[in-house]
């Protein structure tokens, strides 16, 4: 596997993932906990696709990602 450009995220979601009307894609906000001398998490602005979120194994549907639920997101930049 190519390693280069690739990230992963954990944190909480911010708010409930809601997709887009075709259910194609959805734009998700992630709260990691960085903290630094302000003491304020680090909001995470990210892209699920679906073709890529099935690919992956994922047998959840989106509907049943909330927020404040823990999440970890790999994928490229």
């Amino acid at each position: 596997m190519d390693t280069r450009n690739y990230i992963q995220i954990s944190g909480r979601l911010v708010a409930d993932v809601e997709p887009n009307e075709k259910k194609s894609y959805a734009k998700i906000c992630i709260a990691h906990n960085y903290w630094d001398k302000t003491m304020k998490p680090l909001y995470i602005d990210c892209v699920l696709y679906e073709k890529e979120f099935a690919r992956n194994g994922q047998s959840i549907p989106w509907s049943s990602l909330r927020q404040g639920n823990d999440i970890l997101i790999t994928g490229r930049l």
